[in-house]
């Protein structure tokens, strides 16, 4: 078994893991060649009924800086919760178990986070694994104060919704910081603008760091109950922030997420006549506001015109719609 070079680990990774067998032990093997070494990562597992459990305990047996946390299933929320509550690390990491870190993604976050004392660090990410950057990258980051980066990514410009593949100081969560919501999906969406409201300081480094795998079969690419947790996630958001600078973008991210349900409700033709006319009532609100806001994306803007051009053209524009 490794022991610990240091008394305590820098940055606790937070694994939650639910039959990911297919994937665990790739991911497992890119956290041991990290270039930066002063890690611990907790395995989260969230009651598999593959091998995931074998794996994880194999891969703390062979390497102390792994641990394993078991739960019986109760969702990506309540796994993320415990591993905050076990991580000993001044700064947590997440990552999901089929994804990959670039070889030196803790070393570029941690550098960054020591150089410009920032409570939170993002970089980018890919779909190609071979599009990693891997190599000694010294770009500058753009920094941001909170009101700055939470309007930034309600706007989606870019879209920070994940916590996959940021890193966040100790701070954030302690006393009494935000946690992952549980029963919910868009659970990164609920919690990141109220992380966000207790940085001081947010860097976003251009390299990509982090692989996220393709997956046209994933909760994100299909049609379920659960992917109408977005439309309550947004209007909480909407409600949230009335009344404050930040209202207009709150609003453009909740025209954004409702759009995004109707075409995908209209592309797969899914049963859910409430749910259609709620989005269709909420787009003829605020479509206006969406074309008239220079901020707003382009793609909403399509949206939101299309939209009164009725339902059938929504129909045809849903074909080719990509979420």
């Amino acid at each position: 078994m490794a022991p610990f070079s240091f008394p305590t680990p820098v940055v606790s990774v937070i694994v939650p893991v639910y039959n990911a067998e297919p994937w665990l032990a790739e991911l497992v093997g890119a956290l041991r060649q990290q270039t930066f070494t002063h890690w611990e990562c907790l395995l989260v597992d969230d009651g598999s009924t593959d091998s995931s459990a074998r794996i994880c305990r194999e891969s703390a047996d062979a390497d102390s800086r792994f641990r394993v946390l078991s739960q019986p299933n109760a969702g990506v929320s309540v796994a993320r919760n415990l591993g905050i509550a076990e991580a000993r690390g001044e700064w947590l990491y997440f990552i999901d178990a089929d994804d990959l870190p670039a070889r030196n993604a803790l070393e570029r976050l941690m550098e960054t986070a020591e150089r410009t004392d920032a409570d939170i660090v993002t970089g980018g990410w890919t779909h190609c694994a071979d599009d990693l950057d891997n190599g000694d990258l010294h770009a500058s980051p753009e920094l941001f104060e909170s009101q700055k980066i939470i309007t930034r990514s309600l706007y989606q410009h870019p879209d920070l919704a994940s916590v996959c593949g940021t890193l966040f100081s100790r701070r954030v969560f302690h006393p009494e910081g935000p946690r992952f919501t549980p029963g919910i999906r868009f659970e990164d969406l609920d919690f990141t603008y109220r992380a966000f409201e207790r940085a001081s300081r947010v860097a976003l480094l251009s390299d990509r760091l982090y692989f996220y795998r393709p997956n046209s079969s994933s909760f994100i690419n299909t049609m379920t109950p659960s992917r109408l947790d977005i439309l309550d996630v947004t209007d909480r958001i909407a409600r949230y922030y009335k009344g404050t600078p930040v209202e207009k973008a709150a609003r453009s991210r909740r025209f954004s997420a409702y759009f995004g349900v109707l075409m995908l409700l209209m592309r797969t033709g899914y049963d859910a006549p409430a749910a259609l006319q709620r989005c269709l009532a909420v787009i003829r609100q605020g479509r206006r506001e969406a074309l008239t806001d220079p901020r707003v994306r382009f793609k909403n803007k399509t949206g939101a015109l299309v939209s009164y051009l009725g339902s059938p053209v929504l129909r045809l524009l849903a074909k080719f719609y990509k979420s």
